[in-house]
Parts: structure tokens; sequence; C-alpha cells
């Protein structure tokens, strides 16, 4: 999976966007012209560029291992339901089974039926 990266500006706030989805909101503290010496503050921290993108960085892992958290989570619910949805599936065709028998006057696990 690759991940989508892009930086916007709107009003003096920038929102940093991995899969649309919004991680971050942060501000420029100044307006120096050089990136390098550029701050940038986060939950009211100021950072320099390096720190800043470290920080990023940081919060791009901590999303892929939840993200990963969620998949194993939903993956396990996913097999529970597929064998929950397939011994429902089974217990209606034997339902089906025994009134077709029970219909036609056929023998179900030894039992005669007749109405």
């Amino acid at each position: 999976a690759t991940n989508q990266f892009n930086s916007t500006t709107k009003s003096n706030v920038n929102h940093i966007i991995i899969n649309n989805n919004i991680v971050s909101n942060y501000k420029a503290a100044d307006k120096i012209e050089n990136y390098e010496d550029k701050k940038y503050t986060i939950d009211k921290k100021n950072f320099t560029i390096d720190e800043f993108l470290e920080y990023l960085s940081e919060q791009i892992e901590l999303l892929q291992k939840n993200n990963y958290l969620i998949n194993t989570s939903f993956s396990l619910e996913f097999k529970k339901t597929s064998k929950l949805i397939l011994e429902l599936q089974k217990d209606i065709e034997d339902f089906e089974i025994f009134h077709l028998r029970k219909e036609f006057g056929e023998y179900y696990d030894g039992i005669y039926c007749i109405d």
C-alpha cells in the first residue's frame, strides 16, 4: 500500500493528509523564509523542520501499528462471523430438508413423518 502524503494550506493552517485522513494540524510559528529555520507548532510545542518531520514519521508509524491492530481484530471478527454464517446456512438447509421430507412423507433421522 502506498501512502498519499499531501500538504495543503488554508488560512495559515496546514493539514497533513495521509490516505485521505487528516493526521495532524499545524501552523507556522513565524514567517522565516528559510524553511530550515521555520518553527512549527503542534500541541503548543514548537518544532524545527527536522523535529516536525520526525514527529510526523512517528505519527505515521503509530497509524500503521494501529491499522495493523484494527485489521487483525477485524480479521478475527470476520472469521468468527463467517463461521456463524456457515453454521446458520447449514441449519437452514437442514430445516428445509426436514420440512421437504415431512411434506413428501420420507424418513428423517429414522422417524417417518406423516401429518
